[in-house]
C-alpha cells in the first residue's frame, strides 16, 4: 500500500509542478511549450483552462487506478504501469522546462 501511495503522490505532484513551471515559463519572452500541447494555442490563450483540463485528467487516472486497486480488477497492473511511466515522462518534461527557463533567464 505504501508503494501505491508514493506512486499516486508523485504523479499528482509531478503534474502540478509541471503546470506551475509551464505557467511561469510562458511569461518569459523566449519560452515555448515542449510537451504534448507544444505549438497549441490552447496553452497560450488560456492557461487556466489547460491547467484545469490537466488536473481533471490526473484526477481521472488516479481515481480509476484506486477503483481498480480496491476491486482487484484486471486493469490494476496496466494502470499502475501507466502511472509509473507517466511519472517518468512528466518529471522529465518538468526538468526540460526548468532547463529551458534557466537558459532563457541566464542566456
Amino acid at each position: 500500500m505504501e508503494k501505491e501511495k508514493a506512486l499516486i503522490t508523485s504523479f499528482v505532484v509531478a503534474n502540478f509542478v509541471d503546470t506551475a513551471i509551464t505557467s511561469f515559463g510562458l511569461e518569459l519572452p523566449g519560452f515555448r511549450e515542449i510537451g504534448v500541447l507544444a505549438g497549441s494555442h490552447f496553452v497560450e490563450i488560456d492557461l487556466t483552462q489547460s491547467a484545469l483540463v490537466k488536473a481533471g485528467v490526473v484526477a481521472c487516472l488516479v481515481g480509476i487506478y484506486a477503483l481498480a486497486k480496491t476491486n482487484q480488477s484486471r486493469l490494476e497492473m496496466p494502470l499502475e504501469k501507466t502511472l509509473e511511466y507517466g511519472n517518468i515522462i512528466v518529471w522529465g518534461m518538468a526538468m526540460l522546462n526548468i532547463a529551458q527557463i534557466s537558459w532563457e533567464i541566464f542566456h
